[in-house]
């Protein structure tokens, strides 16, 4: 179904024989639309420019994404990441960068310990046009708002992903009609944007100099907006929506960027609506030793 592709979670079973309460869609009382250059701009604006050549050997940042029930707090699902830049050589005709990142993941379970993994990555970054060539380098060919497994997803990515959330492409419109459907639509609304002053994560706030952070606090650019996707056979229209929350600050660099990024919607579970929020946080980032000269 086109519709449970669209969710972007990483959705696990869950118990919820006692959930009893009422739910509502995600959504405000007046929805105010909002088009799909808008929520680029403001996008863009907020993840401001940069250079993915700052990432140096030894650069580690560590992620830990929940998924919580909106009855219930305590997450049923957890995921911690960590990047770790593990090799940084120049190519050899000198026009790129060559990366390596070691991937690990731990997955916890209604807090039982699951399953870890260890995976490498290999990337290569050109030298100019710094920011386009890694947008297009790192691989973006199946774009999406959220992961559907567990593999190295860089920031930007998911800058993209949703970017390119709120706009219709010859793509999905076959995805659409080969799913069955007559026909599909996607709306944006409620676009908003932000600015905040907040305290680093502990893990940062432990570092010496508080990880090089002015005042020890970290300026936050952030922008929210629903999506909205419905989907109609002959005279039946279903709708899933999703609330999209993105934290990014400019005081952190390339691979750090995104200090927060959420997705709150209704998930079908044993034939029961439950609403459920996944959020991953940016916990920790340690730059690695400077660069000799070259």
């Amino acid at each position: 179904m086109i519709l449970k592709k669209s969710l972007r979670l990483l959705l696990l079973s869950v118990a919820v024989a006692s959930l009893t309460s009422c739910l509502e869609e995600p959504k405000q009382d007046v929805d105010t639309p909002a088009q799909a250059k808008d929520v680029q701009e403001k996008l863009y604006q907020a993840w401001g420019f940069a250079d993915p050549l700052t990432m140096v050997k030894d650069d580690f940042m560590f992620i830990e994404t929940t998924q919580t029930l909106e009855t219930n707090q305590a997450p049923f699902f957890v995921l911690q990441e960590g990047v770790t830049v593990s090799q940084k050589a120049e190519s050899e005709d000198k026009t790129a960068w060559d990366y390596k990142f070691l991937y690990q993941t731990r997955t916890f379970r209604n807090n039982q310990e699951g399953a870890q993994s260890t995976r490498e990555y290999d990337i290569s970054i050109t030298k100019s046009n710094l920011q386009a060539s890694a947008l297009k380098e790192i691989g973006l060919e199946d774009l999406k708002p959220m992961a559907e497994d567990f593999q190295l997803i860089f920031g930007v990515q998911k800058l993209l992903g949703l970017a390119g959330a709120c706009v219709m492409t010859n793509t999905f419109q076959k995805s659409c009609r080969e799913a069955g459907y007559d026909r599909c639509t996607i709306e944006c609304l409620n676009l908003k944007s932000e600015k905040l002053v907040q305290d680093p994560p502990e893990q940062i706030k432990n570092q010496p100099n508080c990880g090089d952070l002015n005042n020890c606090q970290i300026r936050i650019n952030k922008v929210t907006f629903d999506f909205v996707l419905s989907a109609t056979k002959k005279e039946t229209t279903e709708a899933q929506r999703i609330n999209y929350s993105i934290s990014m600050s400019q005081d952190l660099p390339f691979l750090a960027r995104i200090t927060q990024y959420c997705a709150r919607q209704i998930v079908t579970v044993n034939k029961q609506k439950i609403l459920v929020n996944t959020c991953a946080n940016l916990k920790n980032f340690k730059k690695g030793p400077p660069e000799l000269p070259q």
